[in-house]
């Protein structure tokens, strides 16, 4: 029996870094750069032309973090007892500063019947560009091998769950 399923809502990738995620992107100057400015204004007093400059500012780019995950595999047919069933995942650093992302996942949404158990291990970094789990790709470990990504830099990552035995058609 075949169960459909839309993993992009069944498999949450979930990532976080130091601080939370917005609508920032990594467009203008990088993180840490300063900017100095210089005003100056040409004036006219009857018939005295003249020109006032005023005091250089120095102000620093500010450092912004977001992190968009896109789901690129939109979704996958599975069968009750399969196991090593995959995802693709795109994480793309859309911050102005190299960051490193920590990756977490959860197999369980609240809401549905329909609770794949994650494999081990269950995140796989895509390191041979294959865009699916292969021998060449990096199993992920927390703390080890976290991506380190520069701005508008991108990690394709693999989600892996099995599918329980239990589970039926429209769960």
């Amino acid at each position: 029996m075949k169960s459909w399923r839309s993993w992009s809502a069944v498999c949450a990738l979930a990532l976080s870094a130091v601080f939370g995620s917005g609508p920032a992107f990594a467009v203008g100057s990088p993180a840490g750069t300063v900017i100095n400015n210089t005003a100056e204004v040409t004036y006219s007093v009857g018939t005295v032309n003249a020109t006032a400059t005023s005091n250089m500012v120095s102000v620093t780019v500010a450092e912004i973090l977001d992190v968009v995950v896109t789901a690129q595999t939109p979704s996958v047919a599975v069968d009750a007892g399969e196991t090593r069933r995959e995802v693709l995942y795109r994480v793309t650093n859309t911050g102005n500063g190299t960051e490193a992302f920590l990756l977490t996942m959860t197999s369980v949404i609240a809401g549905d019947q329909f609770d794949p158990v994650p494999a081990t291990p269950a995140i796989y970094l895509d390191t041979d560009g294959s865009g699916d789990l292969s021998p060449g790709d990096t199993p992920y470990v927390a703390g080890g091998n976290v991506p380190l990504l520069g701005d508008d830099e991108v990690v394709d990552v693999v989600v892996v769950n099995d599918i329980p035995a239990g589970v039926a058609d429209t769960q």
